[in-house]
């Protein structure tokens, strides 16, 4: 085991070791703390990711944040948490 920083000056967390790699070890890694919602994904560099959510997976449509270009770390995104809400990362 080892301790991970989620994102730049994000929270720590126990994980794998990843030596030489992104601290995202799989698609994703999520974590709740307060009331708060944190979804950290691996990227790659040249790639774009949009990250979409939606409230009831029965919706029409997703609702879409920023696109944010791939550096090779983990990205996040910090949401408050709601009553139910689902996420998806786009790669691009």
């Amino acid at each position: 085991m080892s301790l991970a920083r989620l994102g730049c000056g994000g929270p720590w967390v126990a994980s794998v070791p990843t030596p030489w790699a992104g601290n995202v070890s799989g698609p994703w890694k999520a974590l709740v703390q307060s009331n708060t919602f944190l979804l950290a994904y691996p990227t790659r560099p040249g790639n774009t990711y949009t990250v979409e959510f939606k409230d009831h997976l029965n919706a029409p449509a997703w609702t879409a944040l920023s696109p944010v270009q791939g550096i090779g770390l983990e990205q996040t995104v910090q949401q408050p948490v709601g009553t139910s809400r689902f996420y998806r990362v786009l790669e691009q």
